[in-house]
């Protein structure tokens, strides 16, 4: 057989074979392409392996907020309030504030999220 005939199978040979990947091989699942297909490429043509794409039920859960907005009512029962900011890990809030309906200073304490 005569060499360069011989040479040009063996370059079409190796481009119908997968793309290499450097380090460990890739994870295959039965939905991505892999070197089974039968190799049906031109010489300008390579097999790509799919990618693997992570669903939402397999991704990390958003951690939670690391401060909370608390609302201090007034403890002489007027209805007003003040919105603070503070972090999840402090204890609860209770300040003493000026409530302008009663018109003094009267403590105010943060009350528990009532849900919806």
């Amino acid at each position: 057989m005569n060499q360069s005939l011989q040479s040009a199978r063996m370059r079409a040979y190796i481009q119908c074979l997968p793309v290499q990947h450097r380090g460990p091989e890739p994870h295959f699942t039965e939905h991505s392409i892999s070197s089974q297909i039968p190799c049906n490429t031109t010489h300008n043509q390579s097999v790509l392996i799919a990618p693997i794409i992570a669903t939402p039920d397999k991704m990390a859960k958003k951690a939670k907020a690391r401060l909370l907005n608390v609302r201090l009512i007034s403890m002489a029962m007027t209805g007003f309030f003040y919105t603070f900011k503070r972090p999840r890990t402090a204890p609860l809030m209770g300040m003493m504030k000026y409530d302008p309906i009663v018109r003094k200073k009267v403590l105010f304490l943060e009350t528990k999220k009532r849900s919806k």
